[in-house]
């Protein structure tokens, strides 16, 4: 019977874990064996094999509209911009649940993020007649494949859809590069 090896995975992206400066996320490490999490620790334990398992944020196309029923809502991060008047704006598009249909909504809400502070749904809108968080719906419906195609067109792209919550840290990647 072959051995099966036990090894480690982080559970964190490893530019969240490596960045010096911010170092607020803590590694979480899981053992795993044979693909089942057996304990979590915030340190592996001396005699564990590590073996670093890059996370997976964007949801490829086969997995979008998985994860779309399991949480109800796809972000995907558009733009940092810097308007003509000189307000940095960032830009996101979510696909949502509303009620029986679906929904496609647009952000624009003005950057006074930091690497302390970057839940960007709680970022002031640019619109002041849009009310907190809202976003403007750009189409709806009841198929998820055609608001995709509809996304695509304001910018989107199909390889950058995350799960729902994971915006903030597509907003630090995006200040940092």
């Amino acid at each position: 019977m072959p051995r099966q090896t036990e090894s480690l995975r982080r559970s964190s992206s490893r530019s969240a874990c490596s960045r010096a400066p911010h170092r607020s996320e803590k590694c979480r490490y899981e053992r795993v064996d044979s693909n089942r999490v057996f304990a979590r620790s915030d340190r592996p334990r001396p005699h564990d094999i590590i073996t670093l398992v890059p996370s997976i944020r964007h949801l490829s196309p086969d997995q979008l509209s998985g994860a779309f029923r399991r949480n109800g809502q796809i972000e995907q991060l558009l733009a940092l911009e810097t308007m003509p008047d000189g307000q940095a704006v960032v830009r996101w598009l979510v696909v949502s649940r509303a009620g029986r249909e679906l929904q496609l909504r647009i952000h624009a809400v003005e950057d006074v993020g930091s690497f302390e502070f970057a839940d960007v749904s709680e970022f002031p809108s640019v619109n002041p007649d849009e009310e907190f968080g809202e976003g403007v719906v750009v189409a709806s419906g009841e198929d998820l494949e055609e608001l995709l195609a509809i996304a695509e067109a304001h910018g989107a792209s199909r390889d950058r859809w995350v799960n729902a919550g994971i915006i903030g840290q597509e907003y630090l990647d995006a200040r940092e590069s």
